[in-house]
């Protein structure tokens, strides 16, 4: 499969998933959910940083498999990606919603 294609997915995957917890985290019932604190977004910048690293090298290593000296099947990467996407995702969202509830303040 052509990189340009591979990212493509990886990318349409991702942006479903965004759309998916911005509408969840923006009724009123997904805002509880929604911490304040001083210390809440270091914690999403951090989790930003994991889950984009868990992306990275799980796309990384599902088109390089000389990486592994031992057969690893392909639906273990695609199941790291979406855990690090998940992960990336919640807090992007938690923070953007976090920062637009500042600004209406």
């Amino acid at each position: 499969m052509p990189i340009f294609a591979a990212i493509l997915r990886f990318l349409v995957i991702f942006a479903i998933e965004l759309a998916i917890f911005f509408f969840f985290y923006n009724r009123p019932e997904g805002r509880k959910a929604v911490y304040f604190s001083w210390y809440a977004g270091i914690i999403d910048v951090l989790a930003i940083f994991s889950g984009g690293a868990i992306m990275f090298w799980s796309a990384y290593a599902l088109y390089h498999p000389e990486l592994f000296t031992i057969h690893v099947p392909e639906w273990l990467f695609w199941l790291g990606f979406l855990i690090g996407s998940w992960q990336a995702g919640i807090h992007i969202i938690k923070l953007v919603i976090r920062t637009m509830r500042r600004r209406d303040k």
